[in-house]
């Protein structure tokens, strides 16, 4: 995927304050909520914490959760194949000991949020 450039984010006061910050969390184990208008670079920011995490060298898996409601879910938690019967494994699992991106979560209902 290739390391991010910081110079695309820009030199701005605030903004190297949130990279700061970013390099701060990416330390941690916490969960991180970015949000903000579209196309900010929400999940570009994400990849630069992950890449600046002890989880650089593990999985990045990204959920655009604003598709259909069941090819989500499947995406999320995985699957079996109809065709083969094998399971195809979800975001979780794939991600696990690395970085899950959740995009549009506002697109699943709230159940699904919850």
């Amino acid at each position: 995927m290739g390391t991010i450039n910081i110079e695309l984010f820009g030199n701005d006061p605030r903004i190297l304050k949130i990279l700061a910050m970013a390099k701060n969390i990416s330390v941690t184990k916490s969960s991180v909520l970015i949000t903000g208008e579209a196309g900010i670079g929400k999940r570009t920011l994400a990849r630069y914490i992950h890449e600046n995490s002890n989880r650089a060298q593990r999985a990045l898996e990204l959920v655009d959760c604003a598709g259909p409601a069941q090819e989500v879910e499947n995406r999320i938690l995985g699957f079996r194949e109809e065709s083969t019967g094998r399971f195809k494994k979800g975001a979780i699992e794939l991600g696990n000991g690395g970085t899950v991106i959740f995009a549009h979560v506002d697109a699943l209902s709230e159940d699904m949020q919850k």
